[in-house]
């Protein structure tokens, strides 16, 4: 990410506690398991690097996005794929300018 589109860690996107629906009680414990996943999985485990580029799926309402957001540099990307559309398009609303994330609804709905 260039400079000038960068923000720091701390102003990116926190949802409001009631879309808090991934297992996280508080704003707190939101923070801590976006950031603890990218901190002692995706980078020393994993081997992810700034200009790689990342899929999640089932990225619900942000974290691991969050916590990538100062690390991913282009052409790494962040691709973030979920089922609940009013958390994509939140997520989209937060994250708007930064091309190296984009996030994507996948509509589930089918009538069997």
């Amino acid at each position: 990410m260039s400079p000038d589109t960068a923000q720091p860690l701390d102003a990116s996107p926190i949802p409001p506690v009631e879309m808090l629906f991934d297992g996280s009680s508080s704003i707190e414990q939101f923070i801590a398991f976006g950031e603890g996943f990218v901190r002692d999985i995706l980078i020393p485990r994993a081997g992810l690097l700034p200009s790689d580029v990342f899929l999640d799926l089932g990225c619900g309402n942000g974290s691991v996005a969050r916590a990538l957001t100062p690390y991913l540099e282009l052409p790494g990307r962040y691709e973030g794929l979920d089922i609940k559309g009013d958390s994509v398009e939140w997520l989209r609303e937060r994250y708007v300018g930064r091309p190296a994330l984009r996030f994507t609804h996948a509509n589930d709905f089918n009538k069997l």
